[in-house]
């Protein structure tokens, strides 16, 4: 019973420390990053937001509902 009651907690913490970032900068910071490696680093996260913010709003272009021209542009 405890040992379940502890994973569950265990559970818990992991997620709220992932959202909060904590588990991430505890990675980045355990080993050195050589700079080539942060530029790197830097350059994929800033490609994978601009990325991200695309596809949301591609999604919720196609998602939208009671348009009164579903596809606008195209006839």
């Amino acid at each position: 019973m405890s040992e379940t009651r502890d994973s569950r907690s265990a559970i818990l913490v992991n997620r709220i420390l992932g959202k909060e970032g904590i588990l991430e900068q505890f990675r980045l910071t355990r080993y050195y990053e050589k700079p080539f490696q942060t530029r790197r680093r830097i350059n994929h996260e800033k490609c994978k937001a601009i990325y991200n913010e695309d596809m949301e709003r591609k999604i919720q272009f196609v998602l939208r509902k009671n348009r009164h021209e579903p596809f606008p542009g195209c006839h």
